[in-house]
């Protein structure tokens, strides 16, 4: 018996034109080569808003020989094939909670708004003298 492998992809940005894809229904493009027969595919959105969050938190996951039967569409650089899927299609799994954009910055905001205003005293008091 053979034993079931898992490829992880990570992708930048879904596919919001072509094949039927669109801001309303975006899909995933999957490269051809990546799809072997009796693996499951996990694709891992990366693309975040302003704030620092994914807008696509979850996992998803495929089987490779399911992604298989999506239309294919070379991309710009004419030689690479990809299986173009809509993520509402694929099964989401779940993942760790993402971690808050204020637990990514060095230095809270009030620490950086007293530090200004050291700052500001102590040009004051230079300018004073």
């Amino acid at each position: 018996m053979s034993r079931i492998k898992r490829v992880i992809l990570e992708l930048r940005v879904p596919m919001y034109n072509g094949l039927g894809s669109s801001v309303s229904n975006p899909a995933v493009g999957i490269a051809h080569r990546k799809l072997v027969y009796n693996d499951r595919i996990i694709i891992r959105i990366l693309k975040e808003d302003v704030n620092g969050n994914r807008l696509f938190p979850y996992d998803y996951e495929m089987d490779c020989k399911e992604a298989l039967k999506y239309p294919t569409m070379l991309l710009k650089d004419g030689c690479t094939p990809v299986h173009v899927v809509p993520i509402s299609r694929l099964t989401q799994i779940l993942t760790k909670k993402p971690k808050s954009p204020l637990k990514k910055a060095k230095r809270p905001f009030k620490d950086i708004v007293n530090e200004a205003q050291i700052i500001a005293e102590a040009m004051d008091r230079r300018d004073e003298n």
